[in-house]
């Protein structure tokens, strides 16, 4: 049996590193479109709810995200491709530490885990499943014992149509973004 040399053109080797290449650069072009229609939603938010750490969180993750997807085609495949692990996880621990069970921070985290499957190896990937279950474990005992609390009244949230607006926003083009790439 012949063995594949990753050096060799064409081989699938080659091959699977240039799909990944490319879904990563069609990802963070998603996320850049995504970003640019989230910025007046989280200014709406502000205005609603006022300036708290999960929007902090979200305009800066949002500003990458439009940078990298501006200058996707100069950065290091290695950057890009952390990034879109780094991101989600971030915006997740966020949500999950600020909101805990009623947040969308969970499906931040399960898309991490996603990334680094499809992005990296499963050797890679184990230690980051790990974490994605130690975090929302952790964000537990902190409301559970009283050491983390919402920044605002929950029951507000429920209502206010520019969490909504986000939620619908993100929920639907994510997905869409990831079967595109």
């Amino acid at each position: 049996m012949k063995s594949i040399d990753a050096r060799q053109p064409g081989t699938l080797t080659e091959q699977i590193a240039n799909t990944r290449h490319r879904i990563v650069d069609r990802i963070w072009r998603g996320a850049g479109c995504l970003a640019v229609l989230e910025l007046p939603i989280i200014a709406w938010r502000v205005s609603n709810v006022g300036w708290h750490p999960q929007i902090q969180v979200h305009l800066a993750i949002s500003v990458i995200a439009i940078s990298i997807a501006l200058f996707r085609h100069r950065l290091p495949h290695g950057l890009k491709a952390s990034g879109l692990v780094a991101a989600p996880f971030i915006v997740g621990t966020a949500g999950v530490a600020l909101m805990g069970m009623y947040g969308v921070g969970y499906f931040w985290i399960a898309l991490t885990v996603a990334a680094v499957s499809i992005l990296f190896s499963v050797r890679i990937g184990a230690p980051v499943a790990l974490l994605a279950v130690a975090v929302p474990i952790a964000s537990g005992w902190g409301f559970i014992s009283g050491h983390l609390a919402p920044p605002f009244d929950l029951n507000a949230h429920a209502v206010n149509r520019s969490a909504w607006l986000n939620f619908l926003t993100v929920t639907s083009i994510v997905p869409f973004v990831m079967l595109l790439a």
